[in-house]
């Protein structure tokens, strides 16, 4: 069993950027909201999609240390 920790640091590097941009996002979105009604919206919204991020980052670590799951290299967006 081969595990490329070079590949897992990719993918946790790409997480952590991808949800500093989006806090940011969040942030200015909070700052622009109308009324309560949309901030509960927005923070909905921003809870469905950090767990999908966190997710779709622990199983994509997850497939990558399995025993004996193939799985194809993804091209890292230079």
């Amino acid at each position: 069993m081969r595990i490329d920790v070079e590949e897992i640091g990719v993918v946790l590097a790409n997480y952590m950027h991808n949800e500093s941009v989006a806090v940011l996002s969040y942030m200015r979105a909070l700052g622009a909201a109308r009324s309560p009604a949309d901030m509960i919206r927005l923070n909905v919204t921003e809870m469905q999609r950090a767990a999908d991020a966190s997710l779709t980052c622990w199983s994509d670590i997850a497939r990558r240390t399995a025993p004996g799951v193939p799985w194809e290299r993804e091209k890292v967006a230079a």
